[in-house]
């Protein structure tokens, strides 16, 4: 999603797309920040399920929110939208959701879970 993004980016400013600069500099600088996001989103969940931690999953969870935000932005409030944008932006959003409904699973899940007894 990212290197379609940046390819985008690198289009628009190739046919001379009538843009502000300052908007064009700081879509970029909030792409990189919605990649730094996701990267860390996606490997917060990973050991989130890994380890079955709540506070993880938690914070997994509330990440996965933010970035679901920073999508719709990128799907719809970015300042110029193509058509291609739209869907590489909806099938992210698909796959955000997708992902939400098994975190939410998954704390369920890990919530049932019996707590460990120490044996003396």
């Amino acid at each position: 999603w990212f290197v379609a993004e940046i390819l985008i980016f690198v289009w628009k400013g190739l046919i001379k797309w009538p843009t502000d600069w300052t908007i064009y500099g700081f879509e970029i600088f909030a792409l990189c920040l919605t990649l730094t996001f996701e990267y860390i989103r996606l490997e917060l969940i990973i050991y989130a399920n890994l380890t079955e931690k709540l506070f993880h999953i938690i914070c997994g969870f509330l990440l996965t929110l933010i970035s679901i935000l920073s999508l719709i932005y990128w799907t719809i409030g970015q300042w110029l939208v193509l058509k291609l944008e739209f869907v590489l932006g909806c099938s992210q959003l698909v796959f955000c959701l997708f992902e939400l409904i098994l975190v939410i699973t998954a704390f369920m899940s890990f919530c049932k879970k019996p707590t460990k007894q120490k044996t003396a």
